[in-house]
């Protein structure tokens, strides 16, 4: 969780910086994020209800920067939810949730 998260990433840690927030409402400026790692918040999120769902995804579009990029590791939200929560004119679904074994 966020204690194994801050001695992994924490101060001296490098350049990450760990907030712990409502994923609906994230205290950060609009496109101020470049990058975003995602495993597991969104699909609890889901569970929740697809209007929370869509709150967080809203702000995850709200805070990345043009060029940005998004990466949630899924195996909840299907790939119709995802579509519907990001427009495809700026977004784009590299891989479908289906299971791939290289």
């Amino acid at each position: 969780g966020v204690d194994r998260a801050r001695a992994l990433f924490g101060p001296g840690r490098g350049l990450a910086r760990l907030l712990v927030a409502d994923a609906r409402d994230l205290p950060l400026e609009d496109s101020s994020i470049d990058a975003t790692l995602d495993k597991g918040t969104l699909d609890a999120i889901n569970i929740a209800g697809e209007e929370m769902f869509m709150q967080a995804a809203q702000e995850l579009c709200r805070v990345t920067a043009v060029g940005g990029v998004v990466l949630s590791v899924s195996n909840v939200v299907d790939r119709d939810q995802w579509l519907k929560a990001f427009d495809d004119i700026y977004w784009t679904i590299c891989h479908d949730g289906g299971l791939a074994f290289a």
